[in-house]
């Protein structure tokens, strides 16, 4: 839910954000806040229920990636320390998968 909460802003305050969302790959500042939108909160609500886990946090893990490593670059670590935070959250999810509780389990066990 920690994450949520972070992408739930974005959601919301889209139209706000999207006029001065950085654009680190040449988009354009409206499709790079969409990817990251997406991303962030469409992605997250297959994750919380445990459905396409680590296909899910594949978005995520690269949207943070490019958040740390290229928007944030010349920054001090305080400034980049969420992005890195949730890069390794991520990153842990896709790696160690989607636990036992998860949809991706209860399909998985009945084929």
């Amino acid at each position: 839910m920690m994450f949520m909460n972070h992408d739930l802003d974005k959601f919301m305050n889209y139209s706000e954000m999207s006029r001065s969302f950085a654009n680190p790959i040449g988009l354009g500042s409206t499709w790079s806040a969409a990817l990251m939108v997406g991303a962030e909160f469409f992605m997250q609500i297959f994750i919380f229920f445990g459905l396409f886990t680590r296909i899910a946090c594949t978005p995520p893990i690269i949207g943070m990636g490019v958040a740390a490593f290229i928007v944030h670059s010349g920054d001090p670590l305080g400034k980049k320390e969420l992005a890195l935070l949730y890069f390794a959250a991520y990153v842990a999810i896709a790696t160690l998968g989607p636990g036992k509780y998860s949809m991706d389990s209860k399909y998985r066990n009945k084929i």
